[in-house]
Order: C-alpha cells, then sequence, then structure tokens
C-alpha cells in the first residue's frame, strides 16, 4: 500500500520496490588501486554506502589497462606501487583520455610527493592515517572539482601559474 505522505519529485506517491528505480540516485564508481589487498576491505566498509566501488586493481599497469572499460568517477590510488607507480599510472590514464578524478591514498606525507601527485593530475591527497575524516572529504572534493590535502601535511599549494 502506497504511503501518499513519501512522494517522489514529481509528486507521485512512492510505493516501494514497483518504483524503486526512479527513486535511486546513481552512485559516483570508484576504483581502487593498491598492492596492499588488505585496504580494499577496509576502503570497502567505509565508502559502500555513498559509492559504487566497482575494482580494485593491484598495480598502476592493471589500473591503466581498466579505466577505460569501467570508466570510473574517481579513482583511489596508492603511490608505491609494482609495475607502475601511481605517478605515472595517472600520467597514462591521462594521456588516454581518462577523466576519472585522482585521490591519491598513502602513507607518504612528504610535501614534495603532494606537489609530484598534483602535477601528475591529482584532485587530492590522502593520508591513511586519518581516512576516517580525510578521505570523505577528499572525495567529495575532487568530485566537485576541488583540490584536497589531508590537513596533517604541512604544504602550502603554489601558486597558479
Amino acid at each position: 500500500m502506497c504511503n501518499p505522505e513519501y512522494t517522489s519529485g514529481r509528486g507521485t506517491p512512492f510505493c516501494g520496490a514497483a518504483n524503486f528505480a526512479e527513486h535511486t540516485v546513481q552512485r559516483n564508481r570508484i576504483i581502487v588501486a593498491d598492492d596492499d589487498g588488505g585496504a580494499y576491505p577496509h576502503l570497502e566498509a567505509m565508502l559502500a554506502r555513498e559509492y559504487a566501488l566497482v575494482a580494485f586493481a593491484r598495480n598502476g599497469a592493471d589500473l591503466v589497462a581498466e579505466i577505460s572499460r569501467l570508466q570510473p568517477d574517481v579513482v583511489i590510488m596508492d603511490i608505491s606501487m609494482p609495475v607502475m607507480n601511481g605517478f605515472e599510472a595517472v600520467r597514462r590514464m591521462t594521456s588516454h583520455g581518462a577523466r576519472a578524478r585522482v585521490v591519491f591514498f598513502t602513507t607518504n606525507g612528504s610535501p614534495a610527493y603532494v606537489s609530484m601527485a598534483f602535477r601528475s593530475g591529482a584532485s587530492a591527497y590522502i593520508l591513511r592515517a586519518s581516512a576516517g575524516e580525510d578521505l570523505p572529504a577528499g572525495l567529495r572534493a575532487a568530485l566537485a572539482g576541488r583540490s584536497f590535502v589531508s590537513p596533517a601535511i604541512d604544504y602550502i599549494a603554489p601558486p597558479p601559474a
């Protein structure tokens, strides 16, 4: 039985599963690229309610191979991976026309690495140690076209050229 108090944006009653598709919102698609397989379950638990985690790549080369097929909105990526590191993976993704926003997710808080990440095309740089607070904020910023750096990193962005 429909409850007329709950309506769609068009004023029609929301009647449960019968018209569920009309009321669903497409979630942003994420690929995680990290050589630490233990990271994926933690990220999935943290993000699955708001985002669709569509794949896990164990290195940059696997990511580059899958990016055009899966067309994610965001890539959460480690820097240090075998076969191809994160910086090179971003460069190759970009050269192949990928539009995914890149969020680096790492233990390295070096300002030099942050600079290299943004020069390679990243939108956000998140420290693993502060993932609970910083990763959701970094993802929102990246999807909105803004940049984000974990506040624990002493980094001042250079002025625009």
